[in-house]
C-alpha cells in the first residue's frame, strides 16, 4: 500500500496535477475581503478613529496610535484577506466596498472598511497541497481495491470461520 499510495501520492506531482484540476471545485476560496477592523469597547474613541478613517487624511497605524495615546487597549486594528463565512464581525456587515457604519457587536462599537472583495474562486495547488494530497490518497486506495477486487475472487468459508473460537 505504500508503494501504490502513500508514497505515490507525494512522489507522483503530474498525477496529483491532473487530480487537482479535475476536481479543483471541491477546494475553493469562499466570498473573502480585504478588510480593516477597527473596534472598541469605548464608543467615543471608535467615533473618533471612525471621523479620522472616513476623511481618508491619515493612515490606520496612525490612527490606531493616535487612539491608544493612554492606553494600548483603547482601539483594537486588524487588518487581511478575510472570508465572510464564519468569520463573526464580517458576517454582521455589508458586503460593499468602502467604509461601514458603526456596530455594536460582543459589547465592543465595531466598524470595517471593506478595501477590496475577492470573489469565490478555487484554490491554487500550493494552496491546499495537505488536503489535496490526503484525498489523491484517498482517490488511490479506492483504485487500487476495486483493481485487487477484479483480479482476486475472495471466497469466505462462513462454516471455517464461525468455527473459529478463542480458547479461554
Amino acid at each position: 500500500s505504500d508503494q501504490k499510495i502513500w508514497s505515490k501520492a507525494i512522489k507522483d506531482t503530474s498525477g496529483l496535477r491532473e487530480f487537482y484540476e479535475l476536481n479543483s471545485d471541491k477546494w475553493a476560496w469562499p466570498l473573502r475581503a480585504n478588510v480593516e477592523i477597527f473596534s472598541s469597547s469605548k464608543k467615543e474613541i471608535l467615533e473618533e478613529s471612525y471621523i479620522l478613517k472616513k476623511e481618508d487624511k491619515i493612515s490606520s497605524d496612525s490612527i490606531v496610535k493616535i487612539a491608544n495615546t493612554s492606553s494600548p487597549l483603547n482601539l483594537s486594528f486588524e487588518s487581511g484577506v478575510l472570508p465572510f463565512e464564519g468569520n463573526e464581525v464580517l458576517s454582521n456587515f455589508e458586503t460593499k466596498l468602502g467604509i461601514s457604519d458603526i456596530k455594536l457587536l460582543d459589547n465592543k462599537y465595531t466598524f470595517l472598511v471593506i478595501k477590496e472583495l475577492i470573489q469565490p474562486a478555487p484554490k491554487k495547488l500550493k494552496e491546499a497541497e495537505g488536503l489535496i494530497v490526503s484525498e489523491f490518497q484517498e482517490y488511490l486506495e479506492s483504485q487500487w481495491l476495486k483493481e485487487m477486487q477484479q483480479k482476486h475472487k475472495i471466497d469466505v468459508n462462513f462454516d471455517v470461520l464461525y468455527s473459529i473460537r478463542e480458547k479461554p
